[in-house]
């Protein structure tokens, strides 16, 4: 018959190795034991007591790409100006250029349903007759 402490330092020994991100504080809280003991059995065993750390990296919008140790959205250059700048197109004289992505945001969150390259456009469009 198998004592509760041999149980109980086989699941520590079973959660560190299945969960390394977690603390030894948790795995004590989900066996029942102090931080302390898991300490303890976790030397007597030869496994690791130092938790893993979690990598830091985002995936890039544009190229799905790993950015390594950065929290920003994009690459730079290329993929920047492909997310941050959309070629857009004058309702009325129909000329091209960029427009930056938050102001067509904040065009569509207004209700604009036209993009105009200026006010002479704009007015020419909207008081035609």
């Amino acid at each position: 018959m198998i004592s509760t402490a041999v149980k109980k330092k086989e699941a520590i020994k079973l959660q560190r190795l299945e969960s390394p991100f977690v603390t030894l504080a948790d795995i004590g809280r989900q066996v029942g034991v102090s931080r302390q003991y898991v300490y303890k059995v976790l030397v007597q065993s030869g496994i690791p007591t130092l938790r893993a750390k979690m990598q830091r990296y985002t995936i890039c919008k544009v190229c799905n790409q790993r950015l390594e140790n950065s929290l920003a959205k994009v690459h730079k250059g290329r993929c920047y100006g492909l997310y941050y700048y959309k070629l857009v197109h004058c309702y009325n004289c129909n000329a091209t250029w960029h427009m930056k992505r938050a102001v067509l945001k904040q065009k569509e969150r207004r209700g604009d349903r036209h993009i105009y390259c200026s006010r002479s456009c704009y007015f020419e469009d909207r008081y035609q007759q």
